[in-house]
């Protein structure tokens, strides 16, 4: 925790570069350029799981859905992984940067789509970290970036309606197979 608090008085105090191609910056967060790529996520997606589809339709599943209904009703992804928020989630995560969690929340914010807010779920439940790894990272980000989306919504935040029970091997780096397994 005492990283995170000095890391946010650098950023603010500091010269500071940008979270995705590390070019000094006047302000934190992305530079004007890296900024030109903060879309959200484009083209057709399934349903239910948010995977990518080959092609445009109203209320198509993947095949993956279509053969086995995962025990979900709906997943909605707002950005890849990859490009300059997935930058900015690894820096927060790893690197404690307090301008990587401000830029994200932002950014996520921004993006929450009105298809999403028109038909919004009962309640927004974050997976949290394991607290083995959340006293060394300082702060749980994927529960801050619930929140931004809860809010967004004007729906609850149930943070603790689950918890992380067996300390997993950080998933980066891994493929989704792996991950799966």
């Amino acid at each position: 925790m005492l990283t995170t608090l000095c890391r946010g008085f650098l950023d603010l105090t500091w010269p500071c570069d940008c979270l995705c191609c590390d070019e000094p910056i006047e302000r934190p967060g992305f530079c004007d350029g890296c900024a030109l790529y903060v879309e959200p996520r484009d083209g057709p997606r399934c349903v239910q799981c948010d995977a990518d589809l080959p092609t445009l339709g109203p209320a198509h599943h993947c095949g993956r859905c279509l053969a086995r209904r995962p025990r979900f009703d709906r997943v909605h992804g707002l950005f890849d992984y990859a490009g300059p928020v997935g930058d900015a989630i690894r820096k927060a995560k790893y690197s404690a940067r307090v301008d990587g969690q401000r830029a994200v929340t932002r950014a996520v914010r921004a993006a929450t789509p009105e298809a999403l807010r028109d038909d919004p779920p009962h309640a927004i439940v974050p997976i949290p970290l394991h607290p083995r790894r959340l006293k060394r990272r300082g702060d749980d980000l994927p529960v801050q970036i619930a929140g931004v989306v809860a809010q967004a919504l004007g729906v609850p935040l149930m943070a603790r309606l689950t918890r992380r029970v067996r300390d997993t091997a950080p998933q980066a780096g891994l493929d989704e197979t792996t991950r799966r397994s």
